[in-house]
């Protein structure tokens, strides 16, 4: 495969996030033969990866201080004669294990109730996880979501195209979100854009541009030395948006978007903050920043995963560019022009691993 190496496909490792463990089995239902997937099977494949120890395998769905707690409360005998060995150890850990994947399969039926009809699995109520092979456009987005958030287990050059087709997809988003009349501009360092005007040249010749747009100065000590003449990068942002009163003076509205895929999304919402781009642009009043992420950060009440890591933001997660991009006309030829080799592999059934063989 061109965009995924399933061959050596992990579950996450020491990593009790329960929406990087739901992504992950949404992502092992929908690249599987069977096309589904249960409980069971999640938690013999735990056990599997760990050679079947349970003291090895609780790490990866607990956290070090819950394996501490569970270990005191162990070391702690309700009966004065009561006598714990490792077989109870491992018993308690298997349970623990057990009761882990079931509450993340109960966060995934908490999926299927916030997205409704963009989401593209089934649930039964034996919890059994089905992929639903014909797609609406909708469901299309949410499985391109999905797996942009899993680049763990992308190809090297499957990280690298599925970055700037993300880019690409949040471009009407992003201009959703700006003023009527605001004009956008794709600002990143990967293709250019296909619908929107580009800001283009290393990145000093890109502040140069975006400085005459907004009609202020770079700030004094953003040479090309200092900005490096080598560097063709964006500085940490994908798009642009500025509305100008067409009058050559400073002090417009502005909008700056970024894009994140990785696992890193949410320290790259500093690459965006006026404490590092007042040493590129003298600006003249304060700008808005849009933080893309296909990611889900969202609880089983669709309320935010955690508020503290939001920074100074406007964060557009999976279930916010779902529902923008809902009313997007022009959807299905965007899917189709930016996505459609990948749809097409993940789809093909010769690319599906039959993962309990």
């Amino acid at each position: 495969m061109n965009y995924f190496n399933l061959i050596n496909f992990s579950l996450p490792k020491q990593n009790s996030d329960y929406n990087i463990w739901a992504d992950s089995i949404e992502f092992y239902c929908l690249m599987s033969k069977e096309g589904s997937v249960n409980p069971q099977q999640i938690i013999d494949r735990i056990f599997d990866e760990n050679a079947n120890d349970p003291q090895t395998a609780i790490k990866d769905v607990v956290t070090d201080d819950e394996i501490k707690l569970i270990e005191s409360e162990l070391d702690t005998p309700l009966y004065e004669d009561e006598i714990f060995d490792s077989h109870m150890t491992d018993s308690v850990f298997s349970d623990k294990i057990v009761s882990s994947v079931n509450s993340y399969f109960g966060h995934i039926k908490s999926r299927k109730s916030s997205f409704g009809t963009s989401y593209p699995f089934t649930i039964t109520k034996e919890n059994t996880l089905i992929f639903n092979s014909q797609l609406s456009e909708e469901q299309k987005v949410y499985t391109i979501l999905l797996c942009s958030s899993l680049m763990r287990l992308a190809t090297k050059s499957g990280v690298n195209r599925l970055g700037h087709h993300f880019e690409e997809l949040c471009g009407p988003v992003f201009n959703a979100l700006l003023p009527k009349n605001a004009k956008s501009y794709f600002f990143g360092s990967g293709s250019k854009s296909l619908r929107y005007d580009s800001i283009e040249g290393n990145f000093f010749d890109k502040i140069d541009q975006l400085c005459s747009l907004l009609h202020v100065r770079p700030n004094s000590n953003f040479t090309k030395n200092n900005a490096g003449i080598h560097n063709v990068g964006d500085g940490g942002i994908d798009w642009v948006g500025i509305y100008d009163f067409g009058d050559d003076c400073s002090s417009q509205p502005t909008f700056l978007g970024q894009c994140a895929c990785g696992i890193d999304w949410i320290d790259k919402q500093f690459d965006a903050n006026i404490s590092k781009w007042k040493n590129y642009i003298e600006f003249s009043n304060s700008y808005q920043t849009y933080h893309f992420t296909p990611r889900n950060f969202r609880n089983e009440m669709l309320k935010w995963e955690n508020p503290l890591q939001i920074y100074d933001v406007v964060l557009i997660d999976r279930y916010r560019l779902i529902k923008i991009l809902a009313n997007e006309t022009g959807l299905s030829s965007l899917i189709n022009d930016v996505y459609g080799k990948f749809l097409e592999e993940i789809q093909n059934d010769d690319n599906k691993i039959d993962y309990f063989a």
